[in-house]
C-alpha cells in the first residue's frame, strides 16, 4: 500500500490495543504525537464524552479556522470506540479526531464543488484544506503534519482521489454525511 492510499483513520484505529479489559491508545500511534514533554496524559473512557463536549463547545466552535462546510457540524459524541468501557484515550486524540473530521468534510465539499463546477466553492474548500496544519491542535498532536498536508494538497484537483479518501472517513460518514 503506498503512502498516498493510507488513511489517517486507519492509523488512529491501528493504534488501539487491548490490554486485559482496557483499551489504551499507545504513544507509538503513527500520526499522533505527544503533547508537550514528559509523560503522556490519558483520559478514562468514562470522561471522554465530557472532554469531547468541552473541546467542541469551546476551542473548536469559537475558532473561525474550524469552520465546516454549510450543513456540516462536528458530531455530538466522539467515536464510540474511544468510550469503550475500561479504556483510556491519550491526550490530543480528540483534537486529532476533530482535525480528521474537518479534512473529510472539506474534501467531500471540494469533490462536490469540482463536480458541480462551482469555482467559488472550489476555492473555499481548497483554501480550507491548505490550512489544515494551522488548525488548533494540529501541529501539537501530529508527528508529521507536513507530510500529511502535502498528501492532501496533492489531491486538491482530483475528484476521484478526493472521493476515495472520503470513502474511508468512517466517523464523518457515520454521522450522516452522504
Amino acid at each position: 500500500m503506498n503512502s498516498r492510499s493510507r488513511r489517517p483513520w486507519r492509523e488512529l484505529a491501528g493504534g488501539l490495543a487491548i490490554a486485559g479489559v482496557a483499551t489504551v491508545l499507545l504513544s507509538s500511534i503513527p500520526g499522533v504525537a505527544a503533547a508537550g514533554s514528559g509523560e503522556p496524559q490519558f483520559t478514562p473512557a468514562a470522561e471522554v464524552r465530557e472532554a469531547w463536549n468541552e473541546l467542541t463547545s469551546t476551542e473548536l466552535t469559537r475558532s473561525a479556522q474550524y469552520a465546516l462546510p454549510a450543513g456540516v457540524s462536528l458530531p455530538d459524541a466522539p467515536p464510540s470506540i474511544l468510550e469503550s468501557r475500561g479504556g483510556f484515550v491519550r491526550e490530543g486524540v480528540l483534537n486529532v479526531v476533530a482535525v480528521y473530521f474537518y479534512v473529510c468534510a472539506w474534501e467531500d465539499s471540494l469533490a462536490g464543488a469540482l463536480e458541480g463546477d462551482s469555482p467559488s466553492n472550489v476555492q473555499l474548500a481548497q483554501n480550507r484544506l491548505t490550512e489544515v496544519a494551522e488548525l488548533p491542535g494540529a501541529k501539537e498532536h501530529f508527528q508529521d503534519i507536513g507530510r500529511w498536508t502535502s498528501e492532501i494538497n496533492e489531491r486538491l484537483d482530483d475528484v476521484d482521489a478526493l472521493k476515495a479518501d472520503v470513502s474511508n472517513c468512517t466517523y464523518y460518514l457515520e454521522d450522516g454525511n452522504k
